[in-house]
């Protein structure tokens, strides 16, 4: 019932905090020289057309095009101007400068956006608004496999950045989604992407930048930029950086994995910005590549918006890759490959002189600017404020109580369930602290392990928990990286307080080190505790923005830790794995010990409560893994800076994803478990739609994420991949023994390839397991 918000929004009161800058946990040094602009918030935009000399110009007439405004601008009104080259030179930096001849105030491009209004530069909670609606991680919101939620959590996020910017605390411009695969475990910001599978990052692109950007026939409600322009995977690892690493990919490998996202991201969304990133493709800068931003980008997927720069990689063109010999060359070399927006202050510095020197053309430096100008154009920043449809936003638009509530399901969609023995979970519901019907069916909790039904659990019977872990008493580590300020985070702890009044909390060890003295107190807990919550996994300091993991084991003496406590519990155990990318708990999938298993990726604000809903049976899971879980032997078995997908025989590569790898893994893309049980009919094409029938075959009501592979009838042999995801769909609640009939699109890299036209194969419906 509805009742039960007044309850939720309580916890503020316990949990409000300052959150840090979290642009990324590994921050260059390199930062630290830039210009101070760079990084700097420079406050509220006043419209230049509301005043001479701009006023009664082409600029400012609004019965012209967008474009027509923007040419004159850039080409009549800043080019006719006596220092004109610092003028442009200014502009062509994230923190760009004023143009004060023209009453133009100076702008930041770098706002952040990721799951949720975030701390960067173009973003303060200095002012009015304090904090915004923090949604989980990318990785986790993805286990839902809910397109419509991709899209109602983005439009939410745009619409707090609107107001936000009426309020003089964000930019415009949006630098999110990270679309890039998620092709290896060890990569620290795996955790920002859907996940491995092309096609579910082209959907959360699509869906994702058409909710930011959406709302108005003529006006962008913000710019949504799709991020990192391409074969972005790697932060530092065998003997590379993300500054220097040059990814050699195969032309099969890039359409069928690499671009495909940014490809939807443009033909799809209509993104308004795309990101190129620090990396170079086959031996050429990412930022300097006219291919991929020109030929493909712009003139092939019909892309129509303003390229920036990842933020210092402009100057790695020239210092890292040592693509350039000159700052003169550089510029020239990043402006006609179709770069418009540099962040790092590189152009800002060496614009004027190398077209003043014939380094570099003028031609290609106006071009960067026009488009830039055309999408502060579309934005509404040449215009009256009151003329744009959100002008009154404000304030009370913000973490508003359906924004909450849609925050909430979105954590409870991205719990993944993978084991639960002899039916150990949900332990039975008797709510202490909050009214809980209204979460009775909930989306994307995946179970991946529930021995003997060991889920939910009955805390009928329950009068003391024990909760164990260096993550089970933590909000930090509830927001991943990326984030804002939300107005309250809850742990693990604090969530499990809803359910039973006497939860013992012990570390029992810290997140990565060989002390062991805290063990001692947690097995002591577990002897006494009627169940006992283990959660333990990975936190920032083990993946984050560069910064890459070695190995995908579970990091110091977590392992030892939890097999004691295990092995010393007077009740039930359950383990919740808190990370981004994947580790090895095979041990504990194997184990006796662990009647439970749950992963939360990084659940966000609603984090603990999300994960105590789903152990104690508020609702069913339906998520399921976006991303493969490997033994930890699958690091000895192929270098990162390997970006081939497909099996080796010459590098002994065993291959990459569920698509590819050909060896055994611990769970696999697509597990997670429910309380109930499904079944899947037979799948039918029609009109570019598959269709299947799906039945709880089970007592309890739940809903479930169904997938829809297409299965090679060579599948695994010769480079040809295993399966490939074609179509999903969701039920958001079965009744027991009720059916429903699914329609859903079909991937149009697959239903426009080889593999459709010719079918050699079969479509095979996924549902959740028990």
């Amino acid at each position: 019932t509805e009742s039960s918000e007044p309850t939720m929004l309580q916890s503020c009161i316990l949990a409000l905090f300052a959150a840090a800058l979290s642009y990324g946990e590994h921050i260059d040094s390199v930062f630290a020289t830039w210009p101070r602009n760079v990084m700097a918030f420079p406050g509220a935009w006043s419209n230049p057309c509301a005043s001479s000399p701009l006023k009664g110009t082409t600029t400012c007439d609004t019965t012209k095009s967008f474009e027509d405004r923007a040419k004159d601008l850039v080409y009549t009104q800043e080019a006719k101007l006596a220092d004109y080259l610092e003028a442009y030179q200014n502009l062509t930096g994230n923190g760009a400068g004023p143009v004060t001849q023209l009453n133009i105030p100076a702008y930041q491009w770098w706002s952040e956006a990721l799951h949720g209004v975030a701390n960067s530069p173009g973003v303060n909670y200095n002012g009015v608004i304090k904090a915004t609606t923090m949604f989980p991680q990318v990785i986790t919101t993805a286990a839902s496999f809910n397109a419509s939620l991709f899209h109602q959590l983005a439009t939410v996020i745009s619409t707090e950045a609107r107001a936000m910017w009426n309020n003089a605390q964000a930019g415009l411009t949006f630098w999110a989604p990270n679309i890039n695969i998620f092709r290896d475990p060890r990569w620290g910001r795996g955790q920002e992407t859907p996940g491995e599978d092309p096609f579910l990052n082209a959907v959360y692109a699509t869906n994702f930048v058409r909710g930011m950007q959406d709302g108005d026939d003529k006006y962008l409600k913000v710019s949504s930029c799709c991020k990192h322009y391409a074969d972005y995977s790697l932060e530092n690892a065998d003997g590379y950086s993300r500054h220097n690493f040059d990814a050699i990919v195969s032309d099969y490998d890039q359409n069928d994995t690499y671009f495909v996202a940014f490809k939807y991201c443009a033909v799809g969304g209509n993104a308004s910005s795309v990101m190129c990133s620090y990396n170079a493709e086959n031996g050429v800068p990412s930022c300097a590549n006219s291919y991929i931003m020109t030929d493909l980008l712009r003139d092939t997927w019909g892309f129509y918006g303003y390229i920036t720069s990842d933020c210092g990689a402009v100057n790695d063109v020239q210092k890292n890759h040592h693509y350039t010999n000159t700052s003169g060359q550089t510029v020239q070399a990043v402006f006609a490959a179709g770069m418009d927006i540099n962040c790092g202050g590189y152009t800002q510095k060496y614009t004027a002189s190398a077209v003043s020197s014939n380094a570099a053309q003028l031609s290609v430096v106006q071009a960067s600017m026009y488009r830039a100008a055309l999408v502060q154009m579309r934005l509404g920043l040449f215009d009256d404020a009151a003329s744009l449809p959100w002008n009154n936003l404000g304030p009370s638009d913000v973490c508003t109580a359906s924004s909450l509530k849609l925050a909430y399901s979105a954590s409870r969609q991205g719990v993944v369930l993978l084991k639960n023995n002899k039916n150990t979970l949900p332990l039975d519901m008797h709510c202490v602290g909050i009214e809980v019907s209204i979460f009775r069916v909930q989306q994307g909790v995946v179970l991946l392990k529930n021995n003997k039904n060991t889920l939910p659990l009955d805390n009928s019977t329950l009068n003391t928990l024990a909760n164990i872990g260096p993550n089970a008493n933590q909000t930090v580590v509830m927001e991943g990286n990326y984030h804002g300020t939300p107005p309250f985070i809850y742990s693990a702890q604090q969530g499990l307080q809803m359910y039973v009044k006497t939860v013992n909390y012990q570390e029992g060890v810290d997140m990565d080190s060989n002390v062991t003295t805290g063990i001692a107190a947690a097995v002591a807990a577990a002897k006494q505790a009627d169940a006992t919550i283990l959660v333990f996994g990975l936190d920032q300091s083990q993946e984050s923005e560069g910064h890459d993991r070695t190995s995908i084991a579970m990091p110091g003496e977590q392992t030892n830790c939890i097999e004691q406590v295990a092995a010393a519990a007077k009740g039930p155990v359950i383990l919740v794995i808190l990370s981004g990318g994947c580790v090895d708990i095979s041990a504990f999938r194997d184990s006796d010990n662990i009647d439970a298993i749950i992963w939360a990726g990084y659940p966000g604000m609603y984090g603990g409560l999300a994960i105590a809903d789903v152990i104690f049976g508020a609702f069913n899971p339906t998520g399921r893994l976006s991303q493969t879980f490997y033994f930890s032997n699958f690091t000895a078995e192929i270098m990162m800076d390997d970006m081939n997908m497909r099996p080796n025989t010459t590098t002994n590569s065993p291959g990459r994803g569920y698509r590819y790898f050909n060896g055994t893994v611990v769970y696999p893309f697509g597990a997670g478990l429910s309380y109930t049980t499904f079944e899947c009919g037979s799948v039918s094409e029609s009109n570019g739609k598959l269709s299947t029938s799906i039945k709880n075959t089970g007592s309890t009501d739940g809903g479930a994420a169904v997938l829809v592979y297409f299965v090679p009838n060579n599948a695994g042999q010769n480079g040809v991949e295993n399966q490939r995801l074609v179509a999903f769909g969701r039920v958001d609640m079965l009744k027991a023994g009720a059916s429903q009939q699914l329609s859903m699109d079909i991937y149009p890299e697959f239903l426009n390839g080889p593999e459709h036209q010719a079918m050699n194969g079969k479509y095979v419906a996924s549902c959740p397991g028990h």
